[in-house]
């Protein structure tokens, strides 16, 4: 009899622990419903009248659509105290345009910025097709954020800001952006790690860095006294109003100007049309690569940092600057050059100034090939790269005096054919910084790009030129690009197949 009790009992206890059970289930399914919910979709102004008022009523992985139009007063503004809620890494907070580049935050001109943040460390937060105006885009001590396809520039002169700007910050992305108007960089990040510039365009338009009675540098995107930084696919272009630059030097389109650091890289880069050099490092910075990268119609530059590494460079149409060479050692601090195409050289220093190895490396048409510099066994001074090899500036034509001469068994010169680095990722995500299937040209979001720049206004420099220009592409029917611009550069028709027209 008692067998059957404690059996009884038994069973009773069974059954309130599968009821618990079930309650928990319950309980369980009904939170992750809610937690669910919370992803939600909103528009301004339509669910929000302003920035402050959406991210007051935000929840963190949510989206907001801004409409387009132009957005003013202080409601509208991005700040330490009024920020996005922070998302996680697998559910980022966006922040977006409608339609990229129609979206427009600020005044351009007023130096007041609509976008200074602070202390926002795992943000996990997106920011995409969005324009800043007048002041720029400044983040000082962020981690784990994008910006994408946004734009920042404006007509203010007199500004030591950077259209966009970092400080003490790791994780950050900068993709498809772009840059115009006045300032010390285009985009400078100071002091801060793991930065990816990808696919960036920026112009030097007239600017005057003086302040508290002294003058700044100028120059293009800046890696400043910061490590483990990446420069993929980066155009300057049309910098070219040095006579309304008010600045103490010129620190060149790609460069590490200040400080020190490592395992700095730029990959793909391209600075034409202008009065800004190539590169420029300081010598605190060591372990650097410069590869694949572009210069034409520039000044000089020199490198003081070591363990610097340039392959596969084409440069031409390059004069002087502080009397240095094209690429230029300086300190003789262990600068190679391999594999590299240096052509019409007029600079004082010569093509190669204070090379510690160069080698495989074809110098054409230079006032002076070496300087300081012990030539490779299998340098090239003999071949006019121009009757077979170069016709546009992003390849070397297949079959030609110079492909497959490389010592890496490629081209001589850059090929800046192929994307670089998987779009989205951050430093340290697969495929961050390798050459990747998905063409390069046509470039994207041009067309945005160029109806930006173009708004630029000051009373001697046009908005509207060098590829923003009025005008044809050397077949005479269609309108000037971002792509045709570069690819037409040297005189000849952009090929029918750089946009698919085969």
């Amino acid at each position: 009899m008692r067998h059957i009790q404690s059996f009884k009992v038994l069973n009773r206890l069974q059954d309130t622990e599968k009821i618990l059970l079930s309650i928990v289930v319950i309980v369980c399914c009904i939170v992750g419903l809610a937690t669910v919910s919370q992803a939600a979709t909103y528009y301004m102004p339509d669910d929000f009248a302003n920035l402050r008022a959406a991210f007051a009523g935000m929840h963190g992985g949510d989206t907001l659509i801004i409409r387009d139009g132009s957005y003013t007063g202080t409601e509208n503004i991005i700040d330490m105290n009024h920020f996005p809620p922070h998302g996680t890494n697998s559910n980022w907070t966006i922040i977006k345009a409608e339609h990229d580049g129609q979206v427009h935050f600020g005044d351009p001109n007023d130096g007041s910025s609509f976008f200074s943040v602070e202390h926002q460390n795992n943000a996990y937060v997106q920011f995409e097709g969005l324009v800043w105006l007048g002041g720029g885009c400044y983040a000082g001590d962020v981690s784990y954020a994008k910006f994408l396809r946004c734009g920042s520039g404006g007509n203010v002169v007199h500004t030591n800001t950077s259209p966009f700007r970092n400080i003490v910050s790791h994780h950050l992305l900068y993709e498809d952006c772009y840059a115009w108007g006045g300032g010390k960089y285009k985009l400078i990040s100071y002091k801060s790690n793991y930065i990816i510039v990808r696919r960036f365009v920026g112009r030097i338009d007239a600017a005057d860095t003086e302040h508290d009675g002294r003058l700044e540098p100028l120059g293009g995107v800046s890696f400043y006294d910061s490590s483990n930084c990446e420069g993929q696919n980066i155009i300057i272009i049309d910098s070219n109003a040095k006579e309304y630059w008010n600045v103490a030097s010129l620190v060149g389109a790609f460069t590490l100007p200040n400080g020190g650091g490592t395992n700095n890289f730029f990959r793909g880069c391209i600075d034409v049309h202008g009065d800004m050099p190539l590169h420029g490092q300081s010598s605190g910075f060591t372990t650097v690569s410069r590869i694949n990268c572009i210069g034409w119609d520039i000044p000089s530059g020199a490198l003081l940092g070591g363990e610097t590494i340039n392959s596969h460079i084409t440069m031409g149409n390059v004069s002087s600057l502080y009397n240095y060479g094209a690429i230029d050692g300086y300190t003789d601090n262990s600068c190679s050059v391999r594999n590299s195409l240096l052509v019409n050289v007029t600079a004082t220093g010569g093509a190669l100034r204070r090379i510690t190895n160069s080698d495989y490396n074809y110098l054409w048409n230079n006032k002076l090939n070496y300087n300081n510099t012990t030539p490779g066994s299998h340098d090239v001074t003999d071949v006019n790269p121009f009757l077979n090899s170069l016709k546009y500036l992003p390849r070397i034509e297949p079959n030609s005096d110079l492909s497959g001469k490389a010592s890496d068994g490629g081209d001589i010169g850059a090929t800046v054919m192929k994307r670089i680095g998987v779009s989205g990722t951050l430093w340290g995500e697969t495929g961050y910084n390798t050459t990747i299937s998905e063409n390069l040209w046509p470039w994207p979001n041009e067309d945005i790009i160029r109806t930006n720049m173009r708004t630029y206004s000051h009373p001697y420099i046009s908005g509207a030129r060098g590829f923003c220009a009025d005008g044809k592409q050397l077949n005479g029917v269609d309108d000037i690009t971002l792509t045709s611009y570069i690819w037409e550069y040297l005189g000849n028709p952009i090929p029918p197949e750089i946009y698919g027209d085969q």
